[in-house]
């Protein structure tokens, strides 16, 4: 009897297990969204991307209801199948400032449940190393408005700092700012997969930010973990921002460098299934750092980084807390910088928070005219605000710049700049001696302000303090001398929205192949063209409504290997 009791019970645990093992498999899984979530804004719509696993049933459906449990009018359930157990969709919600989704399997085991607390707004991705992770000066910035911001897989919360690293990061300045600029009362959505002291080039024992060919999941890569949580956070974004560079600056070459970006921004877009706008800003260096690190070479590959925008750089601002980190004065600056190139570029709001960036392919050797100071050649920068030729003021003292020739630092002392006496937004830029000729290759590097204001920046020093109007570039090729790579300078479309037809500006620099590419809001490939060589000079591309249906696209434009992503929108 008692054997049997012993049996009997071994009996009842083992069925006991295994219906709890069932349940345990057999539980559906909510990949996307997550409570307390962000949905990205797409026109006046929330793009919401739904993901659901279930190995007990082949269908769900999902409706939108109030916070309250209550249904909206208007609002009825999607259904949906789950071929392979998974269902993968995405569907536009209304411009919510507050909802919850319900959800429920059709078939099977019935299952249910409701995700609480989402909301329409923007969602940042933000990668790189410490400076974009957030290993900066201790002293955090308040958070204002609403900002939620992911930090793991599982949970948005609020935003506040740090939001990835130890300390401050530039991302809550830049969010504050943005809803600011914006004033429309959505929420900002960080969603931070930095990490200190990674590289592209350079590979731990499993990678940093190289992609595992066989699971681009894994997570003993940085790449792995970061596309686990940008899937996780619905896997769209508006924008996605990289600050990274130090850790490559070992023997690295320019080409080596954008060619590994290239591939990171590829490999993004296609585990997101999202064309993205991304921007970079461009390293500083490190002051008395004495490790054999190459920062020009960095610097000048991140100029005109293939598929990304280049904002901005950090040179030129405080330092202040070591000798990498940004200081609490530069995380505003950064911070700013983003909030104002969002703003302005892709959401069309005129702001001085952007700077304004002087194009590099403005930046030439000329020879030494009739009364100049100096005979030989000079460089010529000319500044422009906004695509319109700046007015510089006459009482203004131009500092600030050095030339760099076959690779080796001219004496600042030798280096003369004036104001251009016939053309106001023209900086000409002497040496003492008859130093350059167009067989040397010439690099120039400058640090201004809005103003011109008496600034200098160094290959290695970077100690100046600047307000966040900061214009500066490092290392950029001399149009007309032995080295000149410039980059194409692009227009935002107009008009935008339109009805009929919206043309694309562009500068070329150098002669290249030029074709376009458009894509809809399920990055489905719509329509593309190959425009063929185009030479040096302004070019424009119309893009016809024609059969397209109203909505939101995006227009990548390929210059060569070099692509710029721009958001249309048809009536």
């Amino acid at each position: 009897m008692k054997e049997m009791k012993h049996w009997i019970s071994i009996l009842t645990v083992s069925i006991l297990l295994i219906l709890f093992s069932r349940n345990c498999v057999s539980a559906p899984q909510i990949i996307s969204p997550l409570p307390s979530g962000i949905i990205q804004k797409v026109n006046d719509s929330g793009f919401l991307r739904f993901i659901l696993r279930s190995s007990n049933s082949s269908g769900c459906k999902v409706k939108v209801i109030n916070q309250n449990g209550s249904d909206i009018a208007g609002l009825d359930w999607h259904y949906f199948t789950l071929p392979n157990n998974t269902v993968d969709t995405s569907f536009f919600v209304p411009l919510l400032h507050s909802f919850n989704l319900k959800w429920e399997t059709t078939n099977g085991k019935i299952d249910s449940g409701v995700i609480t607390n989402l909301s329409v707004g923007y969602i940042f991705g933000i990668a790189g190393q410490s400076n974009a992770q957030g290993w900066s000066y201790p002293n955090y910035i308040y958070p204002q408005g609403k900002i939620r911001m992911l930090l793991n897989d599982s949970a948005w919360q609020n935003g506040q700092d740090p939001t990835g690293g130890k300390w401050a990061s530039p991302w809550i300045e830049f969010a504050n700012k943005l809803q600011t600029l914006l004033n429309d009362s959505l929420p900002i959505g960080l969603v931070n997969v930095g990490v200190g002291g990674t590289g592209l080039i350079t590979k731990a024992e499993h990678g940093w930010w190289q992609r595992n060919t066989n699971d681009h999941s894994d997570s003993s890569t940085v790449y792995g973990k970061a596309i686990s949580r940008f899937f996780a956070a619905g896997g769209r974004f508006e924008t996605v921002f990289w600050i990274q560079g130090e850790s490559d600056a070992t023997g690295t070459t320019s080409t080596e460098y954008r060619f590994a970006f290239k591939n990171l921004i590829e490999n993004f877009e296609e585990d997101l299934k999202q064309p993205l706008a991304v921007f970079h800003l461009q390293i500083d260096g490190q002051n008395g750092n004495t490790e054999p690190y190459n920062w020009g070479a960095i610097r000048e590959a991140q100029r005109s980084l293939p598929h990304s925008t280049l904002i901005g750089t950090s040179a030129g601002a405080p330092i202040g807390f070591d000798a990498i980190h940004y200081a609490q004065n530069t995380l505003t600056m950064v911070g700013d910088i983003f909030a104002g190139a969002v703003a302005k570029i892709l959401l069309g709001i005129p702001n001085d928070l952007y700077p304004p960036l002087l194009p590099s392919d403005t930046v030439y050797l000329s020879p030494c005219a009739f009364g100049d100071p100096f005979t030989g050649y000079k460089i010529i920068l000319q500044c422009t605000r906004g695509g319109i030729p700046a007015d510089l003021q006459t009482a203004d003292a131009f500092y600030g710049f050095q030339i760099r020739k076959n690779g080796i630092f001219i004496d600042t002392s030798e280096i003369f700049a004036t104001l251009d006496g016939k053309d106001r937004s023209k900086i000409n830029i002497f040496t003492r001696t008859k130093s350059l000729t167009p067989n040397d290759n010439l690099l120039l590097s400058y640090a201004i302000t809005a103003d011109i204001s008496h600034v200098n920046v160094t290959d290695t020093s970077t100690a100046t303090i600047l307000h966040h109007y900061l214009v500066s570039f490092l290392d950029i090729p001399v149009s007309g001398s032995a080295l000149s790579s410039d980059p194409p300078t692009v227009l935002p479309n107009f008009p935008n929205p339109f009805d009929a037809v919206t043309t694309i500006s562009f500068f070329l620099p150098l002669s290249k192949n030029v074709s376009y590419a458009i894509y809809d809001i399920s990055a489905k490939q719509v329509y593309q063209k190959a425009i063929g060589m185009l030479s040096v000079g302004n070019h424009i591309i119309q893009i016809q409504k024609g059969s397209l249906a109203a909505g939101t696209y995006e227009v990548a434009v390929s210059f060569g290997s070099a692509r710029r992503i721009l958001k249309i929108i048809i009536l």
